[in-house]
């Protein structure tokens, strides 16, 4: 059971091909926020009718999982049981899991996603209920969120909400994205960390303000949960970073 987790691909046409190449070798791919870019030269309306495009392509190779994030917001939020999305996104949700919505892959692990836009308040019976669908079927659980959880001050409210969730959830994994431009986040091997109980995995794009750093492929960490493996791939970097992980060490 192999999953591709990436995020911040912000409509690098590039990366949406070498995805959609890449999708037949995964039973998933994740993609945590940020598929649109707002400072793109292409029109926003053109972005989110090529993404859409993509995004039904793509899910015809492999399971697809995504959630929004801040460049994703572009339209009139729509709302619904399950919290507020980004229009565009809502019209997919027959296709693919999107935001406030949960699947379980392949009988193996239940991934949930979540809304850049929706509350607190929304997040968590989306998070409660996922939390009940792993503890029924004995499965891991991972969560997107556009933004990674954080506990200090100083830091934005929407990763201090993170945070707050992922102490009282405690699921498996949580991935997020982001934009890093500083040249520490490869140096600290940003792309994981332990919190209490979940594993964090960052996966976001290296930048210099608005501008990403082009590269063959996106940033991105494969989830092996056969072997227990974290991968994490990054083109700026001349060998890939791994980490092993064992469920039974968490309690």
């Amino acid at each position: 059971m192999r999953l591709l987790l990436t995020a911040d691909l912000r409509f690098r046409l590039s990366w949406f091909k070498w995805l959609e190449a890449q999708a037949v070798h995964y039973d998933a791919i994740a993609i945590s926020g940020d598929l649109l870019d707002v400072f793109y030269k292409e029109p926003l309306k053109r972005q989110v009718q090529r993404t859409s495009s993509w995004l039904r392509t793509l899910t015809e190779k492999t399971s697809l999982i995504v959630c929004s994030g801040n460049h994703d917001t572009v339209d009139i939020p729509v709302e619904r049981s399950s919290g507020a999305m980004p229009a565009w996104l809502s019209e997919l949700d027959s296709t693919i899991t999107v935001d406030g919505n949960t699947a379980v892959i392949r009988d193996q692990i239940v991934i949930t996603s979540l809304s850049f836009v929706a509350t607190s308040d929304q997040k968590r019976p989306i998070l409660a209920a996922a939390d009940r669908t792993r503890e029924e079927k004995g499965l891991p659980w991972m969560v997107l969120h556009h933004h990674p959880p954080a506990y200090h001050q100083g830091i934005g409210p929407e990763e201090l909400t993170a945070g707050r969730l992922l102490k009282h959830f405690s699921p498996n994994f949580w991935a997020s994205g982001r934009l890093y431009g500083q040249d520490h986040f490869l140096k600290r091997r940003g792309w994981v960390q332990r919190i209490d109980n979940s594993i964090v995995l960052n996966t976001p794009q290296l930048a210099s303000g608005q501008n990403l750093f082009e590269a063959p492929f996106p940033n991105h960490v494969v989830l092996d949960l056969t072997a227990g493996q974290l991968t994490w791939h990054c083109a700026f970097q001349e060998k890939v970073d791994q980490e092993s992980f064992d469920f039974n060490e968490q309690v």
